[in-house]
């Protein structure tokens, strides 16, 4: 999921099917739904809503179409559907040309959880990153590893929101 609570309205038209998000829903009406991300920017997209949706609940949302013109189709996703979840994020990475093995279908994950988009160009460079962390340190634990590779992301992202470590590292040698 550059992070889709600041994703600004260029990125938010760029998504392709299958890219997924989370956001606040602020309104509902027959066949739409206006959406709301925690920077503050409202959409209106079509959308089949679920039944059980409320208003100014957050909500995971899957495209399912984008013709790049500013018409763009969502499909809610219920939290606690996880095969459905897992069939999405699979989608999604087969979306960004990534194998869905089981460490990026976590890390797919870890990015939903904080907020993070779903989306090709998220997912490559969080791969990427979670590689390059693999390769620097080694086999270290893959909740450090995703945990970096989110504060990575976040730092590239404007107005990201980024999560202060318990303690900072520094290496003093001249």
């Amino acid at each position: 999921m550059e992070n889709l609570q600041v994703v600004g309205r260029r990125r938010f038209f760029e998504l392709q099917a299958g890219d997924m998000f989370k956001a606040v829903i602020q309104n509902i009406r027959p066949g739409e739904v206006t959406i709301k991300f925690s920077g503050g920017e409202l959409y209106t997209a079509r959308s089949m809503v679920l039944p059980e949706a409320r208003i100014g609940e957050e909500s995971l949302f899957s495209v399912r179409e984008n013709d790049f013109e500013g018409k763009i189709v969502l499909e809610m996703v219920k939290y606690d559907a996880d095969t459905k979840i897992t069939n999405m994020l699979t989608s999604a990475l087969k979306n960004a040309g990534i194998t869905a093995t089981d460490e990026m279908l976590k890390l797919a994950r870890v990015l939903i959880d904080n907020e993070l988009p779903v989306d090709a160009k998220t997912l490559n460079k969080a791969a990427f990153l979670a590689l390059n962390e693999r390769e620097k340190y080694g086999e270290t634990n893959e909740t450090e590893i995703f945990e970096t590779v989110v504060r990575m992301l976040k730092l590239t992202m404007p107005n990201a929101t980024v999560p202060t470590p318990e303690r900072f590292t520094f290496d003093m040698r001249v």
